[in-house]
């Protein structure tokens, strides 16, 4: 047994037994999921303009913006992050960040993006890299564990698609993976569980090293920040074709 899976195993048995649900929240340039629980969780923020639609949507489920404990970044680009200083005016919930993406975050500033597909090179024309500036609450090198937060998980870092990208893993089989690849076609839009590579990436071969990892640590189902989700078996396919 590898040691991560050991790592994962031990989270799992020392989680605190506590219910959630996970509930995605498709938004116009990307996904955001709420972790609904005791404290709830909300992983990444949407893009610049999405801030209203995100609140109204998390109000259909029950759950307004002061309820969110903590908002977790899977990385710091605008269409995951813009809405992260709102939050923070509006509400008490705290935010962990990987320090790799903490230039990003405190510039307010994604700078230029690393093209990895040929549609990445007509759509890096039509994203903005800017939004308002955040400093995170915490910020975190390797692990991040979230038991104090009523979750059986932990994010880990998984530099890749940017230097501060991180995976949230939840109950040893279910991982957040942002933009290490993505679900489907046109954003998701045709057949979001297809595995593929993202539009951009600082370092694709080290994004495929991590989803072996992911496999050999027993995940079963892969949440992207695009598309999906991702079932391990359409997954292993993909990477091993």
């Amino acid at each position: 047994m590898s040691i991560m899976r050991s790592i994962v195993i031990l989270v799992g048995l020392c989680a605190n037994a506590h219910g959630y649900e996970l509930r995605p929240i498709k938004l116009k340039y990307s996904n955001v999921f709420l972790i609904k629980a005791q404290k709830n969780i909300l992983v990444d923020t949407g893009s610049k303009g999405e801030i209203e639609d995100l609140i109204k949507r998390l109000s259909d489920m029950k759950v307004k913006l002061d309820d969110v404990s903590l908002v977790v970044l899977t990385h710091a680009h605008s269409d995951h992050a813009a809405n992260v200083a709102e939050i923070k005016h509006r509400s008490k919930a705290k935010v962990v960040l990987q320090r790799g993406d903490l230039g990003f975050a405190t510039a307010g500033d994604h700078g230029k993006l690393r093209v990895s597909s040929f549609l990445g090179y007509f759509l890096k024309w039509f994203i903005d890299p800017k939004y308002e500036a955040f400093t995170p609450d915490f910020i975190y090198d390797s692990m991040y564990d979230l038991i104090p937060w009523g979750i059986g998980g932990y994010i880990m870092a998984m530099p890749g698609h940017t230097k501060g990208s991180s995976v949230i893993i939840v109950d040893q089989t279910k991982a957040f993976v942002g933009d290490m690849f993505m679900g489907g076609y046109f954003g998701g839009a045709y057949r979001p569980e297809k595995p593929g590579e993202y539009y951009f990436s600082d370092d694709i071969e080290r994004n495929k090293s991590n989803i072996k990892v992911l496999i050999d640590m027993g995940i079963e189902t892969f949440y992207v920040g695009h598309g999906g989700p991702v079932s391990r078996s359409d997954l292993v396919k993909w990477i091993t074709d």
